[in-house]
C-alpha cells in the first residue's frame, strides 16, 4: 500500500515525468534547451489529452499515457504529415477515454 501511495505521488512529479520522456526518446543529459522542449511537449501531451475528455489522475497508467504522447509529439516534431499515431497508442487513449466517459476510475 505505501509502495502504491508512493508511485502514485512519484506518477505526477514533473520531473519524474521529464525522466520517464527521457528514457523514452533515448536521451542522456539533454541540454537546457532541450529540457524545456520535453517539458513544453508534456504540457501539450496534457492538453491534447484534456481537450479530447480525458482528466489526467495520478496513476502511473496516465503519467505513462501523456509521456507516449509527448514522445510521439517529440519524433514527429519536424515532419508535416508525420507518421500515423502508434495503433498501442492510439488504443490507449481510446480505451482511457471510454473509461472516463463510463465512469471507471482505472480507465
Amino acid at each position: 500500500q505505501q509502495r502504491l501511495c508512493i508511485a502514485r505521488a512519484l506518477a505526477t512529479d514533473p520531473e519524474v515525468l521529464l525522466n520517464m520522456l527521457e528514457l523514452d526518446l533515448d536521451m542522456r543529459k539533454p541540454d537546457d534547451r532541450r529540457v524545456g522542449q520535453l517539458q513544453d511537449l508534456l504540457n501539450v501531451a496534457a492538453s491534447r489529452l484534456a481537450r479530447q475528455g480525458i482528466t489526467l489522475r495520478d496513476t502511473l497508467d496516465d503519467a505513462h499515457l501523456q509521456v507516449s504522447l509527448a514522445a510521439w509529439l517529440y519524433r514527429r516534431r519536424n515532419q508535416i504529415a508525420g507518421p500515423a499515431m502508434p495503433e498501442s497508442l492510439r488504443l490507449d487513449i481510446n480505451d482511457r477515454l471510454i473509461g472516463e466517459k463510463a465512469g471507471g476510475l482505472d480507465g
